[in-house]
């Protein structure tokens, strides 16, 4: 009985460890792959950046840097939309949440993020399980902007359906942050400007 408790433990404590190493190298990967971008991150700086663990032990719990920066991607994107779904749900005004959004959307050109989707998207663009998987990523959020049009903009005054506005939205989101890439100067204002006038005429 002694024995099988202690090879319990043994056991459990194992789990956690691999658990938190696990944890590690992917806040590394994070942080590694949004400062440097996908092609200058490498696995031995990913893992070196975590606190000195091997690339063996990157390999071994994410397969491969391209799995690593799917769940990193997975994450931002899942982040993003809860901050943006907050102001949605919390704005007292559709002015309000204009401004806040206006704020969001600035911060995630910022962030590293648009150059890490677009460099990890071309790295992969013959990898026919990686494109599905991006493209599943696109879709959703294509669905989750939908949903939030509906919320700021009526129905009866839409001048097409949410999901071609959400669209469109996200298509114009991705040509700024690709011109932002290249200028630095490139902002979100235009993009807000005509939000603003669909706001203001929903209203």
């Amino acid at each position: 009985m002694a024995m099988g408790r202690l090879m319990s433990v043994a056991s459990n404590t194992r789990v956690i460890a691999q658990a938190e190493t696990r944890r590690l190298l992917k806040q590394s990967g994070r942080e590694v792959l949004l400062e440097r971008g996908y092609a200058a991150a490498s696995v031995a700086a990913i893992a070196a950046h975590a606190g000195g663990f091997t690339t063996g032990a990157l390999y071994s719990n994410f397969g491969s840097k391209a799995d690593l920066t799917l769940e990193v991607l997975g994450d931002l994107q899942n982040e993003a939309n809860a901050a943006l779904g907050s102001i949605l749900e919390n704005a007292d005004s559709n002015t309000t949440r204009v401004r806040l959004v206006m704020a969001w959307a600035e911060d995630v050109l910022q962030s590293g993020w648009p150059r890490l989707e677009l460099e990890f998207a071309l790295a992969h663009r013959d990898s026919p399980n990686t494109v599905s998987t991006e493209a599943g990523r696109s879709r959703t959020a294509v669905d989750n902007i939908a949903n939030m049009v509906d919320q700021v903009l009526p129905q009866h005054m839409a001048v097409m359906p949410a999901r071609r506005i959400a669209e469109l939205i996200l298509d114009v989101c991705f040509g700024i942050a690709v011109r932002r890439i290249v200028d630095p100067s490139v902002t979100v204002d235009h993009l807000f400007d005509l939000i603003n006038e669909l706001v203001s005429y929903g209203n």
